[in-house]
């Protein structure tokens, strides 16, 4: 992306930026090209990797040989920069959101474990 033109990389960065905002599309790509040893070489790494590589090498400002910081250029890594954070965001709500439906799960298994233990109690008092 280095050597495209800052509109283009605008526009690719846009496209990225609205997928990140997406919480489900972050973790479907993570899930479906980075996870499966078949659809990578080890050499690229995967397609959120690369993706992610990139917006961090624009919102650092390593794609240019200039170091002139034009208004259009940092526009370019403010938007590289939301980009990043959406699809830290995403991750994190992702993370978060399994956790907590294992926690939930890991509960509900304790609490029929602990039922289960007080009928069993309940039997043999009886008897």
């Amino acid at each position: 992306m280095s050597n495209a033109s800052i509109e283009h990389r605008m526009i690719v960065l846009d496209v990225f930026k609205e997928i990140s905002e997406d919480r489900n599309m972050v973790i479907e790509i993570f899930l479906n090209y980075d996870c499966d040893p078949e659809s990578m070489s080890v050499s690229e790494g995967g397609l959120l990797e690369r993706i992610v590589n990139e917006m961090k090498r624009t919102a650092l400002g390593t794609t240019g040989a200039g170091k002139t910081r034009n208004a259009a250029e940092i526009k370019l890594r403010m938007l590289a920069l939301k980009s990043l954070s959406s699809t830290l965001n995403s991750i994190v709500y992702s993370v978060d959101a399994f956790l907590a439906k294992d926690a939930a799960a890991r509960g509900a298994k304790k609490q029929k474990s602990e039922a289960a233990g007080e009928i069993h109690n309940l039997s043999t008092t009886r008897q």
